[in-house]
């Protein structure tokens, strides 16, 4: 059984001249019975004119057409996004709220359409998409470009770690660190392909591997590890980014701290989450620099980026990320992130 329909007497085709956004009224057979002022001027035509004519004689497209005879026959859902022409030749881009009614006491089935202008929607929508399309285009050629390069540092390194057996040991420290460097920046590079995918990981796993990259990196850095056997192999949602964020926060270290920076990792479990915090023995940060210290260009280092991504990566995650207030004693970082049910 058909759902009643609203039955428009005048007085509520009289209150339809009221409503701000444009309101058609059309036949079974998709004729235009009835529009409002506000829909005249959004097409820049006259309210009579437009009465008895086909409303797909308004559309731009022949698809345009073609779903809203759908909508009329009821084998598509009401609400459409189409474009109208408008005078001059210029079209809008409208969406179409439609509803069954029944006009006066002859019960004559006809559908209402409310319709909203969305043109500058759309157009942001537009530059949207082609601003995405761009960044992917960019994406790629950094990819390729920085990969190339890092893969013509990674063999020089090699060859230079292969040929020089006699190479001073300060040397040969010194080059494993820049390759242990370049080859983050290949996972790092690698990690764009998929940076939108959460996977389930095992959070002690990840924090162990971007130590151990972070401390070949950083001559002279020490990071300390601390997990409770109860919560080693206790999994989260990660993005490939995640140790991007950790590996952020202990390079700032470094690079407050030098070669005699200490950092401290400790894991916890918190109401669902796992809380890592991460200590530094660095000179920490001043009251006006906390005040903005997540936003962008106002970070620590890497032109205020550093800290404003590590934030969008763990936030990306699930997770959320704090400065713990402790002036003068080095920087305290709190994360938490959800915890996998199994």
């Amino acid at each position: 059984m058909e759902p009643d329909m609203p039955n428009l007497g005048q007085t509520e085709l009289r209150l339809i001249e009221t409503i701000p956004e444009g309101v058609v009224i059309v036949d079974s057979n998709g004729m235009i019975l009835k529009v409002n002022g506000a829909f005249a001027s959004m097409i820049q035509r006259d309210e009579k004119s437009l009465v008895s004519t086909p409303f797909e004689d308004l559309l731009v497209t022949s698809n345009d057409g073609e779903r809203f005879r759908q909508v009329l026959k009821g084998d598509l859902s009401g609400m459409l996004d189409v474009r109208l022409l408008a005078r001059r030749g210029s079209n809008i881009a409208v969406r179409l709220s439609t509803i069954p009614i029944t006009l006066g006491h002859a019960s004559q089935r006809s559908m209402m359409m409310v319709i909203s202008d969305v043109t500058d929607f759309k157009r942001k929508e537009f530059i949207q998409e082609q601003q995405r399309r761009l960044l992917r285009v960019y994406t790629q050629l950094l990819q390729h470009d920085v990969m190339n390069d890092v893969q013509v540092v990674l063999s020089y390194i090699e060859s230079v770690l292969d040929l020089s057996q006699e190479l001073p040991q300060t040397a040969r420290t010194m080059l494993e660190a820049a390759r242990s460097a370049a080859l983050r920046m290949v996972d790092l590079v690698r990690a764009f392909d998929d940076a939108d995918q959460l996977t389930e990981t095992s959070l002690t796993s990840l924090l162990e591997k971007t130590i151990d990259d972070a401390s070949k990196a950083h001559l002279g850095m020490e990071i300390t590890l601390e997990v409770p056997d109860s919560l080693i192999g206790v999994r989260v949602m990660a993005s490939p980014l995640l140790p991007t964020a950790f590996y952020n926060l202990f390079r700032n270290a470094y690079q407050h701290g030098g070669k005699d920076a200490r950092v401290t990792v400790t894991v916890e479990r918190e109401n669902g989450t796992m809380k890592v915090t991460v200590s530094d023995n660095g000179p920490g940060i001043t009251p006006d620099a906390r005040k903005t210290l997540f936003t962008r260009g106002t970070g620590r280092s890497s032109g205020g980026l550093g800290l404003y991504l590590t934030k969008r990566i763990i936030v990306s995650c699930g997770g959320s990320i704090e400065l713990v207030d402790r002036e003068g004693q080095g920087a305290t970082f709190e994360i938490r992130l959800p915890i996998v049910v199994l």
